[in-house]
This record gives C-alpha cells, structure tokens and sequence, in this order.
C-alpha cells in the first residue's frame, strides 16, 4: 500500500538517482536532488548498452536485467526519447565451438528472437568486422545515449517540481538532514545515489557501503558513412564491444580497471587496450578519427550486485548505487524500484537480494 512521502533528499543525479527523482516528483513528493559535478561520473562515460530480455531468468540479478531492459523503452519515452534505440546485438568469433556454444545459450534466453550469422553475413550488418568473425544475433538488445537519457529525466523531474542544489553533500543528523554548503535540508528520505562516492558520504553517517571505483575508459570514432541503426558488437572473447550512434559515431570500450580508486585519468596503457581489442574485432576501424576517451568510474561492489533499498537501523536512508559496469541498463528501473519502495508501493521485483543486509550490515 502507498504512502505519502512528503519530503525526499536524492543525494547524486546520475542516471539511477535521475529516476528516483522523477518518480517521487511525479507522485507529489518534495524532492531536491543533490549533485557535485565531479569528473569521472559514469553516466556520462557509460557505453549505453541495454541487453534484451530474457525468457526464463535464473537469478535476482538476471530478473532485475531483463526487468530493466523490457520497461527502458517507457523510460526513455518518459525522458524525452533520449537517444534510444532497439538495433541488436552481433556477439561475435571465427567459426567454431564457441560460437556453437554461444549460439545455444543465447536461443536459450531469447528464443526465436536470435539468428546465427555465418562470416560475410556478420560484416553486412557491421560494415567495420573482421571478415573471418561470424555471429550469434539477438534482436532485442538497445543502446542509449546515458547522458541524453539522465538529462531527459532531470528535465522531467524539474517539470514536476523537483529541485536542485549544486556541490558536495554531506550527512547530518544519522542521515535525516543533508547539508550543502550552508544549507541544510531536512527529509523523511534521503537517497545515497552518488555512485562511486557513494561509500565516502556513507562513512560520514557512521555506515559502510561497500563500494569502490572502478574505472573504465572508452574510445569515441568518427566514422564519415552512415551509422544509423548498427548493431552492437560483443565479442565473445573479451568483455569489449562496440556500438554505434546515429552521428557517425563509434564507441569502443572498456577497461575494467578495478582497484582503480577515484582517479579518472586517460592513461596509456587503457587506451592501448581499448584500440588494441577495436581492431583485433573490427579491423575496418583503422583509419577512423579517434574523436575522445571518455574515462568513467563505475559504483561496484564485492559481489557485483547492487545495492538497492532501506539501510539497515536507518529509516530515513536509502540506497540506489552499486550497478558496476551494467549502471545505464539497471539505472532506470532500479531508481523506479527504490522510488517506489520508498513510497510504499508493492514491489515489482523483490529488493531484498540487493540489500545491504547482505554484507555487514552497514554499520563502522
């Protein structure tokens, strides 16, 4: 049953705290959101890739992944449109076992919605693949702009009365009151949304919220042929892709540089990676205008689940961080989760496994 939430603090406007603000302000909450613009936010680093749904989900995480991907194209309606797109995917290797292999494991998932591709085939979709790589394709598999889609929800949240203070939060009051600065405001709800900041704003409060940076870096192509509705590219050899947008850009990514710490340099040695596993895949890249690197730093626990719900011993704490690498996939759907477990709505999907119960407790 729902309940009226008259005052909400969202502590980050990334993607995920975006949607827990929109989804609050809808419902008539006063909502002020929170954000440093500190580099390295992973929204605006994130690849925006969205993977299909899926038929029979064998784990909480995987319910929540394909939960996400089914209502995303609500979202980004909600979000203006936000440069979303259903295109597929090509997950990709020379012919063999492993692509025989991926080839019943992702029928498995997706049903009829995945085609194999023999070499040849593959390449005319992606004009930039190695002529040698064939293809296991899923039709449902979207990507999205994440900072287009984050600035379409802020702009709807502000619609329905949502306000905004820039700079650094900080906890008061075992986390009733939020400061900024000199102001401070009080809430029956505050959300820890701020990502990889998240454990540091935590820490103050007395909590421990067991995420760390992890950083990730990401090349941008120029390409000059016409790149509308390209699929993504996923080789099965290595967890890089590629993906493109409608104006004659190619993203190519990412490191997976855990342990990283909050430190969001290009360094040398992650921008050779990237470019090394581009044209290991896609050789046709070669002579592409490399535009930028964005470098992102991704929220990721322990266990790589995220962490989603009330703080143990703290009813007026929320959180709505942790999502790693799958941060503009989950992001949308899971600030509606929050939003709404906050509001006391009926759960769509049950938050306890993403709970921080799970670790210590949350308590220093």
């Amino acid at each position: 049953m729902s309940r009226v939430v008259k005052s909400v603090v969202v502590v980050g406007a990334g993607i995920a705290g975006a949607s827990v603000a929109v989804q609050l302000a809808v419902d008539g909450a006063d909502v002020v959101v929170v954000e440093a613009d500190r580099p390295g936010r992973a929204t605006r680093a994130g690849a925006g890739i969205v993977p299909a749904p899926t038929l029979a989900p064998a784990s909480p995480l995987e319910e929540l992944r394909s939960a996400a991907a089914a209502a995303y194209p609500g979202a980004a309606a909600d979000a203006g449109g936000a440069s979303f797109a259903v295109v597929g995917d090509l997950h990709v290797a020379r012919v063999g076992k492993d692509l025989e292999i991926a080839a019943e494991t992702l029928t498995a998932a997706h049903g009829t919605a995945t085609t194999v591709l023999a070499p040849g085939e593959a390449n005319g979709l992606f004009p930039y693949l190695d002529h040698a790589y064939g293809a296991v394709r899923v039709a449902g598999t979207a990507r999205v702009d994440g900072e287009a889609m984050r600035a379409g929800l802020l702009r709807a949240a502000e619609a329905a009365g949502a306000r905004f203070a820039a700079g650094e939060a900080a906890l008061d009051d075992d986390g009733r009151v939020v400061r900024v600065g000199r102001e401070r405001f009080p809430a029956e709800a505050v959300v820890l949304a701020a990502g990889a900041w998240s454990a540091d704003l935590a820490a103050a409060a007395g909590l421990v919220v067991p995420v760390e940076a992890q950083r990730g870096q990401i090349a941008h192509f120029g390409v000059p042929d016409d790149t509308v509705g390209l699929p993504v590219v996923q080789p099965l050899a290595s967890r890089h892709y590629l993906l493109a947008f409608d104006d004659h850009r190619i993203v190519a990514g990412a490191t997976r540089e855990t342990g990283s710490g909050p430190d969001p340099r290009m360094t040398a040695a992650g921008v050779a990676e990237v470019l090394r596993e581009t044209l290991l895949v896609a050789p046709g890249l070669a002579d592409a205008t490399l535009q930028e690197v964005r470098v992102g730093l991704r929220p990721a626990t322990p266990d790589l689940l995220p962490l989603l719900g009330p703080v143990p011993g703290h009813p007026t704490l929320w959180l709505a961080t942790g999502m790693g690498a799958g941060g503009l996939a989950l992001g949308p759907y899971a600030g509606r989760l929050v939003a709404r477990a906050i509001a006391g709505a009926d759960p769509e999907i049950d938050l306890a496994p993403f709970g921080l119960g799970r670790f210590s407790g949350g308590q220093l």
